[in-house]
């Protein structure tokens, strides 16, 4: 491991775990500890982030995510994106657009769920996860049976 990449787990290990967080009144909401990016030059600690196309949730990349994507293909994602800064607390702030979006069915609730997916996180809202968290469940269980079948 690298000096770094020391403390940055989402460039060792991606993007991973599930993290409820409570977004303030200004669309704040806390990275988790571990994917802060504490050794990238300030200017770029962040992610570059956007509505999924299911309207139910937010995607953040990491910069090193999308650097891995054919140039070609970058050129359509980039003018889209939105570039957003983790601050000295560990926080981004979510754009009043995408936070509209998000919390249009519930825009009273400001609890949050960060979600890993390898590649990037999600930001759901609570009850929007709650009902994907069954599925997400059932889809780990079945994963880690092929896991621990491939090792026994």
């Amino acid at each position: 491991m690298t000096k770094e990449n020391r403390g940055d787990l989402t460039k060792i290990f991606g993007c991973y775990g599930t993290s409820p967080v409570t977004m303030d009144d200004k669309g704040r909401i806390l990275v988790p500890s571990g994917h802060r990016q504490p050794h990238a030059d300030p200017e770029a600690r962040g992610f570059m982030i956007h509505l999924a196309p299911d309207k139910k949730r937010i995607f953040l990349f990491p910069p090193s995510e999308l650097a891995k994507v054919p140039e070609e293909k970058r050129a359509d994602l980039m003018p889209l994106l939105t570039f957003v800064k983790i601050d000295n607390a560990g926080r981004i702030c979510i754009p009043v657009d995408l936070r509209r979006a998000l919390t249009e069915r519930d825009a009273a609730d400001p609890h949050l769920v960060i979600v890993g997916r390898g590649n990037r996180f999600e930001v759901w809202t609570a009850k929007e996860w709650g009902g994907e968290q069954a599925q997400q469940t059932e889809r780990f269980n079945n994963a880690m049976s092929d896991l621990t079948n491939d090792y026994t």
